[in-house]
């Protein structure tokens, strides 16, 4: 018998594509087949409602609400649970990760535990480049030319500078999104394939493998990050990195959502096809005889619902209700669907699944275990901990910013409950949420109480957790998120 091996897949910034596929086309075509042997997760709620604190949660099984990656100093920047690389290494297995998001590292705590991280992938790179177009004044300049061209009464000298800007972006973000795309990483991917190969014995080790795919997470720009080759550049394919930052122009200047929707399925079907690869590439190596294999994401995406374009600050349904599948393999082939739990869990729950698939191979029965899992950490919860969204600084600029604030979203079948609260964790109060769901008094309770014990309990000194505030501030302020 083969080496039991386990490997995860994040498609940054994925909602469910079911509403934008098109009569006989869909816009994942690989997946919409390949899901038939699968479970199919109708009832995952991200643990947060942007990258890091979803990524500690899947991976370590923390609380999205402990890691304070928005408020520096308050409490813990790393999870205290060891993550599932970690676990995974004590049985025995070995491990690599290839993540195209730069927030997504192991000097973040958000992929920690890793024996390999991006071996031959220099996604940090754009990484860098990110920070220096940040920090340079481009998103700013961005911005300052973009607000005037959407006004109602725009003249010919903000078009011409709005399509100047706009053209020296996206030839910016088109070079920074290339060192991070799916096709780079996937090289990288061969090269550690090819590495492994030459060495027979690391065949029989158990293997954990984790990858984040970005083409999902703007920008949407042609012929890259899933604008199709030769399409004609729309309002979707706007050259920033956080569509958020430009909201209040987005809604003011009346933009509308169908360019993003184009430009977001384009996105959609080209990490399909990238998906379609990674699965090829595990199949000739052999690394599906005998294996589970996850495919899911990190977080939604609005795109003009509720006033709002972007990810991170509010906890609506399409940031927080995403995608998941599980295959099981065995011999090379899936074993065949099995029902979906029929409880919303989310990225806390999800770990303690992925850690049942430990390395000796064991049975694991998969609604059990979300179940116990259920039982121990409490009900599905989706947090956002931070300030409110805002136009992007720039060099000699500070753009005005509202106090932070806490978000916790509990959900339990078709109730639910958002609590706001201050980031010391008073004038906790019902937040509106527009869902179909029904809003539950038990749960407000059951989020408050957890937002009061976190105040206390962020109140008290970590050693070590100051260590990695500039690094991360850094990195947050250039995907637009302080």
């Amino acid at each position: 018998m083969p080496a039991r091996n386990l490997v995860v897949v994040v498609a940054d910034t994925w909602r469910d594509q079911r509403p934008f596929d098109r009569p006989g086309a869909p816009s994942m075509p690989f997946l919409d087949a390949f899901s038939r042997d699968a479970m199919t997760f109708d009832r995952l709620l991200a643990s947060s409602s942007w990258t890091a604190p979803s990524h500690v949660s899947l991976l370590s099984g923390a609380p999205p609400w402990e890691t304070h990656f928005h408020v520096p100093g308050a409490g813990p920047r790393s999870p205290r649970a060891e993550s599932l690389a970690d676990k995974w290494g004590k049985a025995g297995g070995v491990s690599a990760a290839f993540s195209a998001n730069f927030l997504v590292a192991p000097s973040l705590g958000t992929a920690t535990g890793y024996t390999r991280y991006n071996p031959g992938f220099r996604a940090g790179m754009a990484g860098y480049l990110q920070l220096v177009a940040t920090f340079g004044g481009y998103e700013r300049r961005l911005y300052e030319a973009f607000a005037p061209r959407m006004a109602p009464d725009a003249g010919a000298l903000a078009r011409v500078r709005d399509s100047a800007t706009r053209w020296g972006g996206t030839g910016l973000y088109k070079s920074i999104n290339a060192m991070r795309s799916g096709d780079m990483l996937l090289r990288a991917f061969r090269k550690f394939l090819r590495q492994r190969s030459m060495n027979a014995d690391r065949r029989n080790v158990p293997l954990h493998l984790f990858f984040n795919l970005a083409e999902p997470h703007e920008p949407y720009l042609v012929g890259q990050n899933g604008g199709a080759s030769g399409s004609r550049a729309t309002t979707g394919h706007l050259p920033t990195i956080n569509f958020a930052r430009f909201n209040d122009a987005l809604v003011g200047g009346h933009t509308s959502p169908a360019p993003f929707f184009d430009a977001y399925r384009e996105s959609l079907t080209a990490v399909d096809t990238h998906f379609h690869t990674l699965v090829d590439l595990l199949k000739r190596d052999g690394i599906l005889d005998n294996a589970t294999l996850v495919f899911l994401s990190d977080h939604g995406q609005n795109l003009g619902e509720h006033g709002f374009y972007g990810h991170g600050f509010y906890l609506y349904d399409e940031l927080v209700k995403i995608p998941a599948y599980l295959w099981e393999f065995q011999d090379g082939k899936p074993v065949g669907n099995t029902a979906p739990p029929d409880e919303w869990v989310d990225h806390r729950h999800m770990n303690d699944l992925l850690c049942a698939f430990t390395a000796d191979g064991a049975a694991v029965d998969l609604h059990d275990t979300l179940r116990a899992s259920l039982d121990r950490k409490g009900p599905a919860s989706s947090f956002y901990e931070g300030p409110g969204p805002r136009a992007p600084d720039g060099m000699l600029v500070k753009a005005p910013r509202s106090a932070p604030y806490r978000l916790l979203r509990v959900q339990r079948g078709n109730e639910v409950a958002l609590v706001r609260s201050d980031v010391k964790g008073g004038n906790i109060e019902p937040a509106p949420l527009d869902s179909p769901d029904k809003l539950s008094r038990e749960l407000f309770d059951i989020g408050r109480r957890l937002l009061q014990y976190e105040a206390v309990h962020a109140a008290t000194p970590v050693p070590g957790a100051e260590g990695m505030d500039a690094q991360v501030d850094a990195r947050l302020k250039s995907w637009g998120y302080d």
